[in-house]
């Protein structure tokens, strides 16, 4: 599996037979409907489509696009927590001297 649904993936093999017979002059359209491939693929292995041409000049980023203050927001986040932790420890730490206290009064009754 692998692929987004609706697009195959073709050998280099294959694409070069096409590139190769598409430069010898048979017709896009023949091509197409001989090895069943879109036409559209066919333009962008030859190196027809505009837009081809233009991610081999400057590749399209991949993933989300990332936003300038992206590291600051996550340093603000990580001092967040970081704040949060330590206000964490001083309430246990709090907590437990009232727990030993109440434990030293009830062993002074027994």
């Amino acid at each position: 599996m692998g692929s987004r649904k609706g697009q195959r993936h073709y050998t280099e093999e294959i694409k070069q037979i096409v590139v190769a017979k598409q430069r010898e002059g048979e017709s896009i359209y023949s091509l197409s409907r001989k090895y069943g491939i879109s036409r559209y693929s066919i333009q962008s292995w030859c190196g027809l489509r505009p837009e081809v041409n233009r991610r081999q000049i400057t590749p399209l980023k991949r993933g989300r696009p990332s936003s300038k203050g992206a590291s600051e927001n996550l340093e603000n986040k990580v001092r967040n927590l970081e704040k949060l932790v330590s206000s964490l420890e001083e309430t246990v730490a709090s907590k437990n001297e009232i727990i030993s206290m109440l434990k030293k009064m009830l062993a002074e009754q027994k």
